[in-house]
């Protein structure tokens, strides 16, 4: 049933006068008489006796507007359920970062935005790395915040937020302390302790671990960096790690070194498929913040 008919009979209603009702809905009296004959045809019945240039109500007429007045308000309490909606998707942004995200400068750079636009909500979601990009996909997130090795880099919209350096973590007391880089292969006999199979990092370790010539031996699989480095302190093992992932208050136990051969990683915000005012705004300001 057309809703601007509805509105039509039910200000005719009140009024009882087309021009009136014409003037009230900024249209024209011959338009008004075209959507009340319209909708009688659409009801087949009459809602109105016109005699004599007035026109009144026929009791079909009285009951059919009841009904209209409720059609209207249901209309309009979907109106107000839809607009609420579309406020939250246009101020909502939805962004998920692996767990080290705070090591890379992506939470100053939301607290910034935040203090500069604070009618923007932001939702925020730790998530390893391999799980990162399914979520972007599926629509669970507007942006994500994630690390890619090269040749790895991803197919959607992304800034460059940092870089990063992977190091060997050693115990302070290691035979190895003492060098200034180290080899992969060197490491062949150690125990590792690693970030789990959910990290993208995991992945990337047993690849160059392999290539170097062995399997390696992982004792222990966690989420926390923190975990790994008291464990590391306290000569467990050793852990190849993103160097900015370290907190430095964990230096005083460990020993960090870097690689013989240096692999970087690039830390980037990727933006899924979104039309979101917000999004956009976000993107925006981190641009600009990037080009400052």
């Amino acid at each position: 049933m057309n809703r601007q008919r509805l509105e039509y009979f039910v200000d005719l209603a009140e009024t009882l006068n087309y021009t009136e009702t014409a003037e009230r809905l900024f249209t024209s009296q011959g338009n008004v008489s075209k959507q009340i004959l319209a909708l009688e045809k659409e009801l087949g019945v009459q809602l109105f006796v016109r005699e004599h240039r007035q026109i009144r109500l026929t009791d079909v007429g009285r009951d059919v507007l009841t009904e209209a007045q409720e059609i209207l308000r249901s209309y309009e309490d979907l109106d107000k359920v839809v607009s609420t909606h579309k406020f939250k998707a246009n101020h909502h942004i939805i962004l998920h970062g692996i767990p080290t995200m705070s090591s890379y400068g992506i939470t100053s750079l939301i607290g910034q935005f935040h203090k500069h636009y604070p009618q923007y909500d932001l939702s925020i979601e730790e998530e390893e790395g391999t799980d990162l990009s399914r979520s972007l996909r599926q629509g669970h997130c507007h942006l994500i915040f994630n690390r890619y090795f090269e040749g790895s880099l991803p197919e959607e919209d992304y800034l460059v937020i940092d870089k990063d350096e992977l190091v060997v973590v050693l115990p302070q007391g290691h035979k190895m302390a003492e060098q200034a880089e180290l080899d992969l292969a060197d490491l062949k006999d150690e125990t590792f302790l690693e970030l789990g199979h959910s990290s993208k990092l995991y992945g990337k370790m047993i690849e160059l671990c392999q290539a170097a010539g062995f399997t390696p031996k992982i004792s222990y699989q966690g989420k926390r960096v923190n975990y790994i480095l008291e464990f590391v302190a306290q000569e467990m093992g050793i852990s190849l790690m993103m160097k900015r992932s370290i907190a430095k208050e964990n230096l005083s136990q460990l020993v960090i070194r870097p690689l013989k051969t240096p692999l970087i990683c690039q830390l980037c915000l990727v933006k899924g498929a979104t039309d979101s005012p917000a999004v956009e705004k976000f993107w925006e300001f981190v641009q600009k913040a990037l080009e400052n």
